[in-house]
């Protein structure tokens, strides 16, 4: 299993920066509309933020089933939830609480003139509810709180994959369900086939995910990738049109081939301390990645090269800037780090 945490954990890195880089707001807040360079930036964004950063969210939600199934049985149930609610419930509620009094400080303070795209404070017993428990002011907190629902849910998910008949069967259901149901009030349905599917893996398929893939299957997922790729930034450039089931199917098709290709690069890629701080990077990256866009929108000249730096480099510092915080509260002060973070990231309960 040594391999399949080493993976996990370098992959959600770089899932991670994807997600910054889907955050990152440079292409709405400068406007060049007759600039090649300002139509390259836009384009360098759909490609980082959907055809590619399309698969993090995915990614993330595949591999917390398959970690908390690959050993899931019902006498496990207690010690799985104090484990596994303990790193997201905690978290969560700190980051909440925090986004709020960030919240009150831009809303009665003259901080409100840099702030663009948040909620702002109303007093009110319901949003103080909604910020500490939901993630009113926290709006990337979404995927903890159906992570927290999926987990509560865990004994119910249990006795629909148990058999791998079944379990079959619950997928296609969670492949439908978004095309029944639209919304819901309470956890996004294009998402719940991917936790399902990791956790149908992680009890009945691991071994398949957790070992090195041979070579020349590597290779193949690899050139899969390019043209799964190449389809989906057509389809966000507006050239092809792809219906609900199609846009699944090939953000399916390419968190897998992508997951395969890596095995050429993953077994020589050395162990970096900035790999364990994704989870740091997902909690911090809103308000970070943000400040580097006002700075680059302050420094200027007003420009479609500035703009094309901004969506370079905001997120490279914006990562950075994280890492490197997270490093060194992991290392001085480590019961914060793990009263904020959850505890240890590489935990394998």
């Amino acid at each position: 299993m040594k391999y399949f945490w080493k993976k996990k954990t370098i992959l959600s890195f770089f899932a991670a920066v994807l997600i910054v880089a889907i955050h990152n707001s440079t292409t709405s807040q400068f406007n060049f509309p007759d600039s090649a360079i300002s139509e390259a930036t836009k384009a360098l964004h759909n490609f980082l933020a959907y055809a590619l950063g399309g698969i993090a969210v995915p990614f993330f939600f595949f591999m917390s089933g398959a970690a908390l199934f690959r050993n899931y049985n019902p006498d496990k149930f207690r010690d799985k939830m104090r484990s596994r609610l303990g790193k997201l419930v905690v978290p969560f509620l700190v980051w909440n609480t925090i986004g709020l009094l960030v919240a009150l400080a831009y809303t009665y303070t003259p901080l409100r003139q840099f702030v663009s795209g948040r909620e702002f404070f109303e007093p009110s017993v319901k949003n103080l509810f909604e910020g500490i428990f939901l993630y009113k002011y926290n709006f990337h907190f979404w995927f903890m709180f159906d992570l927290i629902i999926y987990t509560l849910l865990t004994p119910v998910i249990y006795g629909l994959i148990k058999r791998k008949t079944s379990g079959m069967l619950f997928l296609v259901g969670l492949f439908v369900l978004p095309l029944l149901v639209k919304t819901s009030p309470v956890i996004k349905l294009e998402f719940t086939v991917f936790y399902g599917l990791g956790c149908y893996i992680g009890k009945h398929h691991l071994r398949r995910i957790a070992t090195r893939s041979p070579r020349r299957a590597s290779i193949i997922c690899g050139l899969m990738s390019l043209v799964l790729l190449a389809i989906r930034m057509l389809a966000v450039s507006g050239f092809i049109h792809l219906t609900v089931i199609g846009s699944q199917l090939s953000l399916l098709a390419l968190l897998s081939c992508i997951y395969f290709a890596v095995d050429l690069w993953l077994p020589k890629a050395a162990d970096r301390r900035c790999y364990d701080q994704f989870f740091p990077i997902y909690v911090l990256h809103p308000y970070v990645v943000a400040l580097f866009v006002k700075i680059f929108k302050t420094i200027g000249p007003n420009s479609p090269a500035i703009m094309l730096a901004s969506e370079l480099l905001a997120t490279l510092f914006a990562v950075i800037v994280i890492t490197k915080l997270a490093d060194i509260w992991q290392r001085r002060l480590p019961k914060f780090y793990a009263f904020a973070f959850g505890g240890a990231l590489r935990s394998k309960s």
